[in-house]
């Protein structure tokens, strides 16, 4: 299925890209080619950004971001503040 869409991306986007050259009727394969080549070549460069990206925000944890957060703001005393930005998952062994 992701093959199949991405056939129909790159087509669409190869002859949208060569529009003008259709209408003038000139050079249309060559233009067909060049605008499949550009697509394949933005997809493929796009598709390697979310491959970077999408574990870089993995890394942030944000799940226990957001519990840490909230931990914090819901403390009162200075020991609960503590605790709520050193839980026992952080590595401090004195909590």
């Amino acid at each position: 299925m992701v093959a199949i869409c991405g056939f129909w991306i790159v087509s669409v986007g190869a002859v949208i890209f060569s529009l003008n050259s259709l209408d003038v009727g000139t050079l249309e394969t060559q233009t067909i080619s060049d605008g499949t080549v550009y697509v394949a070549g933005f997809l493929m460069v796009l598709m390697m950004n979310a491959a970077i990206i999408a574990p870089a925000l993995q890394l942030l944890r944000p799940l226990r971001l957001a519990k840490t957060i909230s931990r914090e703001r819901r403390a009162i005393t200075p020991r609960q503040h503590f605790r709520g930005k050193f839980s026992a998952s952080t590595g401090c062994k004195t909590c």
